[in-house]
C-alpha cells in the first residue's frame, strides 16, 4: 500500500545505522564481521532502518504494482513481524535538476557502493509504501547515514 504523508509518523534517523561488514555483539556496540557471515544462504538477515530491499508495490497512482526497490524508514527498533514497516520508493526514473522530494542515492556501475545500485535512482521521498516485513523478497544494499537523514527529514516535511 501506497500513500501520502498524513498516512504516517514522524520518522527519526536511528543511531545504530546498519553497516555492512559490521553486526551487533551482545554488550560491546558494533564489531567486524566478514560480509559473508552476515548472512547464511536462503536465509535474510533481521530488516533495519536504511536498508534497500525489493518488495512489490504499486505505483503512486495505484496501479502498475511490480517488485521495486524501497528504503526501509521505520526506525529498526519498530520493525516487528506484525506490524507492517514504512519505505519509500527508489527510481531511476527522474529529472535533473532534482525535485524537492527527491534524494539522490550513491551507485556505481559495478554496483561496488553500498548502496549496491548500479545506475543513478533516487529516492522518492513522496512515494511513500506500508508493507509487511514478509513482503520483502530480496535485500540489497544500505543508505549512507548522509543520504538517510536527508531522506527522513524529506519524508518529515512532507505536508500532513
Amino acid at each position: 500500500m501506497c500513500g501520502n504523508r498524513a498516512e504516517y509518523p514522524r520518522y527519526s534517523l536511528e543511531c545504530a545505522a546498519p553497516r555492512v561488514g559490521r553486526q551487533a555483539s551482545a554488550g560491546q556496540g558494533l564489531v567486524d564481521v566478514e560480509e559473508e557471515n552476515l548472512f547464511s544462504i536462503g536465509m535474510m538477515s533481521p530488516l533495519a532502518q536504511g536498508q534497500i530491499v525489493q518488495a512489490e508495490v504499486c505505483d503512486p497512482q495505484g496501479g502498475n504494482r511490480k517488485r521495486r526497490p524501497l528504503v526501509i524508514v521505520t526506525a529498526t527498533s519498530e520493525l516487528s513481524d506484525q506490524e507492517p514497516l514504512v519505505a519509500v520508493a527508489v527510481t531511476s526514473r527522474f529529472r535533473e535538476p532534482l525535485q524537492d522530494d527527491d534524494v539522490l542515492l550513491p551507485w556505481h556501475p559495478a554496483g561496488n557502493v553500498r548502496t549496491k545500485l548500479r545506475k543513478p535512482c533516487v529516492a522518492k521521498c513522496s512515494w511513500l509504501c506500508q508493507i509487511a516485513v514478509t513482503d520483502v523478497v530480496e535485500q540489497c544494499g544500505i543508505v549512507p547515514r548522509e543520504q538517510m537523514r536527508e531522506i527522513i527529514a524529506r519524508v518529515n516535511a512532507l505536508p500532513s
